[in-house]
């Protein structure tokens, strides 16, 4: 009897040093009978009936108080107390999951919320927040801006026109929009609206963008005399100037005022018959380099009597041109000697190269400068005569010229 009073005494003492219940059917015995110290033997039963009422003694609420808060949970270290109630053959995962149940759903407090969804439930990108402005499509532009049928940008209170949305068979370009001077028009701005067949450009425009009416049915372009630059880029086999790909384009007209044919602006990255008439104003002093590679439809042109200079490569790869002239120019200008001298014209480099087509030159008495390799297989020559005053003539100048039979130099 001394032996049943002393297990639930234990039992007793447990429970209030570790502040859970302990029962006795969580005491672990070796056999089903236990020996006392004077030989008697007692079965477990009779310890668990003598046991019971202790048990019931001991409920849910208090079970409840004696278990640590959450705030508590998270402060348990390696040596948490709680490790001396497991009892042997139980799992420490099972009671923390026991613990864990008691005060939630088991799950771990730390794990982030779930994203927000918006719209028919589609989850909220990372990168975008409540108050955040929402990013346009990659098809739209934030800087583009319509102005009836035409899309464009302003920066630096200077308007570039960007697109056309049109339909019709013409486009005029205003000279302003609001308070805005328009000031350029940008790379393939006009190219594929295959309706177009003219366009209006304005006075004070200054630079036009490659390609800008490719694949366009315009076949006559009058270019304003405030332009001053073009848009190239290499394309396909070669570099592309502003008319490059308007396989309609018949006429270029360069305003009246113009003082120099922008560089590239009608260069072809390769031979494009297209254009088949060109019309220089008697103000243009100079045509910029490459301004008309590779026009191979071009057969004549007319240079006014203020053309100072030709540039390199302005017309090289011309394979129809036959006829060139230069009109002739009476005024003097002064020489850094002091000597007065006529008007002179120079022709650059690589001029004229390949133009095979060429049988003609009107040369004028201007010309001081044959630049290197400036006439450059152009195979249809037979006879030249260089005028009188000119100074230089480069190496290779009429070189290849394989039919060239009689060359006459200045002395």
């Amino acid at each position: 009897m001394k032996r049943k009073l002393l297990a639930v005494v234990l039992a007793g003492t447990m429970i209030a040093q570790n502040g859970l219940p302990t029962y006795a059917s969580d005491i672990v015995v070796q056999s089903d009978t236990e020996v006392s110290d004077f030989g008697s033997e007692e079965t477990v039963s009779d310890v668990q009936e003598e046991t019971a009422e202790p048990e019931d003694e001991v409920d849910s609420s208090e079970q409840e108080e004696v278990l640590p808060n959450e705030e508590e949970k998270e402060e348990i270290s390696g040596d948490d107390p709680l490790e001396d109630v497991i009892t042997e053959g139980e799992e420490p995962a099972e009671e923390e999951e026991n613990i864990s149940d008691e005060f939630g759903t088991g799950e771990d407090e730390t794990q982030q919320e779930p994203q927000e969804l918006f719209g028919d439930g589609e989850e909220k990108p990372e990168e975008f927040s409540a108050g955040e402005e929402e990013i346009l499509p990659a098809t739209a532009s934030a800087d583009d801006l319509v102005y009836g049928d035409l899309t464009y940008r302003v920066n630096n209170n200077k308007v570039t026109i960007t697109g056309y949305k049109g339909s019709g068979t013409s486009a005029v370009i205003p000279a302003k929009i609001g308070s805005y001077e328009v000031k350029e028009i940008a790379d393939r701005a006009f190219s594929g609206c295959g309706t177009l067949e003219s366009i209006s450009l304005p006075e004070g425009l200054e630079r036009i963008g490659y390609q800008f009416i490719a694949n366009t049915g315009i076949t006559s372009l009058t270019v304003p005399s405030t332009v001053t630059a073009s848009g190239y880029a290499y394309v396909g086999s070669g570099y592309a100037g502003a008319t490059a790909g308007a396989m309609e384009l018949q006429e270029v007209k360069f305003a009246e005022g113009m003082k120099k044919i922008p560089e590239n602006f009608c260069r072809n990255g390769s031979p494009n018959s297209a254009i088949q008439r060109i019309v220089l104003p008697s103000t243009v002093m100079e045509v910029g380099n490459s301004s008309f590679q590779n026009c191979a439809g071009l057969e004549t042109v007319n240079f006014g009597k203020e053309v100072g200079k030709v540039g390199d490569h302005a017309f090289a790869g011309c394979v129809s041109l036959s006829r060139i002239s230069f009109e002739e120019n009476s005024k003097q200008v002064v020489g850094t000697d002091g000597k007065k001298r006529l008007y002179p014209l120079e022709i650059g480099s690589d001029a004229f190269a390949g133009c095979s087509s060429l049988t003609e030159i009107d040369w004028s008495k201007n010309v001081k400068i044959v630049g290197t390799e400036a006439f450059y297989g152009c195979t249809g020559l037979t006879a030249v005569q260089v005028p009188e005053n000119v100074t230089s003539v480069g190496d290779r100048a009429f070189g290849n010229c394989s039919s060239l039979e009689n060359i006459s130099l200045p002395e």
